[in-house]
């Protein structure tokens, strides 16, 4: 079955510490770290060890520019930096993007491409496939908007392939037409299936407490 994270977008990294507390059956935690009041290497560092101190769950953190709905506007150069920090704090995943990164790191490198317009062709999402790979990506995230059944289709269908190949990845189809892919995540072989706390991040996303029910009916 995949990890279950749950968001947590918030602007002040204290807060996040309360929040991770009201989600004991996460498995995770993805912090958007673009969303912070300060943004400096120092203090997402700093941030991640407290993390580890405290709790045993996972930690992904991401840096999510304007491209991909988010608050970052630096550089690439700084982007990177700041995500390296995270990496020295203990980290266990980072969301690179369609960044190319060539630094070794302990933590895992999830390379992602966002369309929040439409889902592109077979053989476009093959070949972001490919890309992020390149740039060194062990887990390949795809998250497409879903507009129609047959994106669902293509979506789970590129999924199934990369589990086939042995492929680490994430497929996600956004807005509330795609929420068949986040309903048969574990399924589709998906790494991570990201779940909503007391509020949701993306359009279709299902909230944790409904994801482990609809777990306990595939396990009937």
């Amino acid at each position: 079955m995949s990890f279950l994270f749950v968001p947590l977008p918030e602007n002040n990294p204290d807060r996040i510490f309360r929040e991770i507390k009201k989600y004991p059956e996460a498995d995770g935690f993805e912090v958007w770290i673009d969303q912070f009041e300060n943004l400096t290497e120092q203090i997402v560092e700093r941030f991640c060890r407290k993390f580890r101190k405290i709790t045993s769950k996972k930690l992904l953190i991401a840096c999510k520019d304007r491209c991909e709905q988010g608050k970052f506007s630096w550089s690439r150069n700084e982007r990177l930096n700041l995500l390296l920090a995270a990496s020295r704090g203990g980290a266990d995943m980072i969301d690179i993007a369609d960044l190319p990164f060539e630094t070794k790191t302990k933590s895992t490198l999830i390379g992602s491409y966002h369309n929040f317009k439409k889902t592109p062709s077979p053989q476009v999402l093959r070949k972001k496939m490919e890309q992020l790979q390149r740039n060194g990506a062990t887990i390949i995230k795809i998250a497409c908007r879903v507009h129609e059944l047959k994106d669902n289709e293509t979506l789970m269908t590129l999924a199934l392939e990369m589990r086939g190949k042995k492929l680490r990845h994430i497929v996600i189809g956004m807005g509330e037409k795609g929420m068949l892919t986040r309903a048969f995540s574990d399924q589709i072989g998906n790494e991570i299936t990201f779940v909503a706390g007391e509020k949701r991040t993306a359009d279709g996303q299902i909230s944790l407490q409904d994801f482990l029910h609809i777990q306990r009916i595939w396990q009937r």
